[in-house]
């Protein structure tokens, strides 16, 4: 029933779960000193950066740290996945062709489909979404505009077809 005999050793478990530990802002670290970090400098740059800059800005970086600290294939994508989720770029393309020179090229050209893909069947559902809302909306115009050379009223057509007041008004003008 005690949560630290989930740990191989239960007395770090207890001082880390009950001795203050000291947190660091990267926010405030200068590139240069996050690039000698090592490993970790991945994390700490994409975390630091990923909200507050154009992913543009943070390609050479990356391209630097893959020279130094390459990062297996599964690692490198969740944080190409991360950047994209939640970073922002003003052209994709060129971010991706600007870390098509790492020594994961394959895999960020692998992401770079799977995205495109994932744009292009998005933008398709979007396009059949408004084809059929379009194809809607000129279906009840026309039943609008046979109600009324039928004689019927502009409160009766909007009671039929739902349209609005004014685009009813438009079609008695």
């Amino acid at each position: 029933m005690d949560w630290f005999d989930y740990f191989d050793d239960k007395e770090a478990a207890r001082r880390l779960d009950s001795e203050p530990f000291t947190l660091v802002d990267v926010t405030v670290i200068p590139e240069e000193d996050i690039l000698k970090h090592g490993m970790i400098a991945w994390l700490e740059l994409v975390q630091k950066l990923v909200r507050v800059r154009d992913m543009m800005d943070i390609a050479p970086y990356l391209i630097r740290l893959d020279k130094r600290f390459p990062l297996n294939d599964d690692l490198f994508k969740s944080l190409l996945y991360y950047l994209f989720q939640e970073g922002e770029t003003a052209s994709r393309p060129l971010f991706f062709e600007a870390l098509s020179s790492t020594t994961q090229r394959e895999n960020v050209m692998t992401i770079a489909e799977e995205l495109r893909k994932e744009g292009l069947e998005e933008g398709l559902k979007q396009g059949i979404q408004q084809g059929k809302e379009e194809g809607l909306k000129q279906a009840t115009l026309t039943i609008a505009k046979k109600l009324m050379a039928d004689g019927e009223s502009p409160e009766k057509i909007q009671k039929y077809t739902g349209l609005p007041v004014e685009d009813i008004a438009r079609l008695f003008h």
